[in-house]
């Protein structure tokens, strides 16, 4: 069975959703209805319909445009750290600090990825929800 993923939006006091399957866009629109439980039976019986269950019933989030940006701008700081490191290594010095600042890059990349896809902020050191990481690196 194939997994149907719906977002939504509350416009008017009314619920407006998106539904994709396999990444491909099914249906969206307007439901009808203005509380969460209906809108919910509601995307459920289309996932049905299509042979899908609902794998995730989430409200869209301005906020995600804004992680999409910053994933885009992290990895270009990635990209540039690495062709830094290149340019240190070609004039034969240490690329190190470029090395660990590509790394630092993609590891911020990756806990935005996480937080867009879980919707939870998570460390870029250990991945863990802010505030349930290493107990050391907290100060006072």
């Amino acid at each position: 069975m194939k997994d149907a993923y719906v977002t939504y939006t509350i416009v008017n006091g009314i619920y407006h959703i998106e539904m994709k399957i396999d990444g491909e866009f099914i249906c969206g629109g307007i439901t009808g209805v203005k509380d969460y439980e209906n809108a919910y039976s509601f995307a459920s019986r289309i996932a049905k319909n299509h042979n899908a269950r609902l794998a995730w019933f989430k409200k869209e989030s301005k906020d995600l445009i804004k992680l999409d940006k910053a994933i885009k701008d992290w990895t270009e700081v990635a990209e540039y750290a690495d062709r830094m490191a290149e340019m240190e290594i070609a004039r034969g010095s240490s690329p190190n600090a470029f090395i660990n600042q590509a790394d630092v890059a993609r590891r911020t990349v990756k806990a935005f990825e996480i937080q867009k896809e879980t919707g939870i902020p998570v460390c870029s050191c250990c991945f863990k929800p802010f505030g349930k990481g290493n107990k050391i690196l907290i100060r006072n």
